[in-house]
């Protein structure tokens, strides 16, 4: 009996040996989540991207935009919302008419001079001509909070001008914003 001191059993001698397996399972096991997880982030972020890009189709398809009611019927209301609504996004498209030629500011730009300022009045330099959106509840005359992951995409178009009677075209500048879950 002397000679077994210390003798655990057959099982109790490789119990120091398991727990360094078992770390290095739970290592690999918590590394291939982590991967997937990062992968399952990337997929979603090109998800949103290809949406955005899908958006900024429909809405540069002709390269000019003339007419107001037009673009809120057909190309918001019927084309974007349901492109929208098929690929699970938020969208907000800003369109902005530079008749006059384009103000360039240094730091400290005046808030409406943002993209996502949602007015419609008719000083063509500082706003918003017209835009659509499928959130809801969005204020007018306010800055729509567009969140940080958000895809935002911008394009120049030419749009008309309304000065005088001749029908004149200058440019505009599309602003494509698409993000999935909820605003911030």
């Amino acid at each position: 009996m002397s000679k077994l001191k210390g003798f655990v059993g057959p099982l109790g001698d490789d119990l120091p040996s398991i727990f360094p397996i078992v770390a290095g399972v739970l290592l690999f096991v918590a590394s291939l989540l982590y991967a997937n997880n990062l992968v399952d982030e990337k997929n979603q972020q090109l998800d949103t991207r290809k949406a955005a890009l899908g958006l900024s189709y429909i809405v540069t398809e002709k390269g000019l935009i003339d007419d107001a009611a037009d673009f809120k019927s057909v190309k918001c209301e019927d084309q974007l919302q349901k492109f929208a609504a098929s690929t699970r996004v938020n969208f907000l498209v800003t369109v902005k008419r530079f008749c006059q030629g384009i103000r360039i500011y240094q730091q400290g730009s005046p808030p409406q001079e943002s993209p996502y300022f949602l007015d419609e009045s008719r000083d063509l330099q500082a706003r918003t001509w017209m835009y659509c959106t499928n959130v809801e509840g969005v204020p007018r005359g306010q800055i729509m909070d567009v969140p940080a992951h958000a895809v935002a995409l911008s394009y120049p178009v030419a749009v008309t001008c309304p000065e005088g009677d001749l029908p004149l075209r200058g440019l505009g500048m599309i602003t494509v914003a698409a993000w999935k879950g909820k605003t911030a």
